[in-house]
């Protein structure tokens, strides 16, 4: 999809209405807040250090807050699909610097693809 329909893609006052009195309120701006803070210092890093990687311009909020969405709405705990005696089916990490790796690159191939890229404005 293009758009997700989750509190993070509504405008904050439908969130407030919505989501008023509930827990979800709170993390939905929790999450959001912590989702700007990671874009606001990464991309532009990655733009300036890595251009023929991250084109500036290319890596918009938008694109940002749906490859998270995209992530998120398909990510599970490995826990739950046990392959082969083996959870998730993947070969264990080979310490964080591997899982940061692997974060980086998943995150690279679903943000350079957002909605942005089709016309899908933001």
């Amino acid at each position: 999809p293009e758009a997700y329909d989750n509190p993070l893609w509504w405008e904050e006052e439908e969130r407030e209405r919505l989501l008023a009195g509930t827990p979800l309120l709170a993390g939905a701006r929790g999450r959001e807040m912590k989702l700007r803070e990671a874009f606001a210092k990464l991309i532009p890093r990655l733009c300036t250090n890595m251009p023929y990687l991250f084109p500036p311009g290319t890596f918009t909020y938008r694109n940002w807050l749906w490859a998270a969405s995209t992530v998120w709405s398909r990510g599970f705990p490995s826990s739950l699909a046990p392959v082969g005696g083996r959870e998730g089916g993947a070969p264990p990490a080979q310490g964080a610097r591997s899982e940061a790796v692997s974060e980086y690159n998943a995150t690279h191939s679903v943000v350079a693809s957002g909605p942005d890229d089709r016309g899908g404005g933001g």
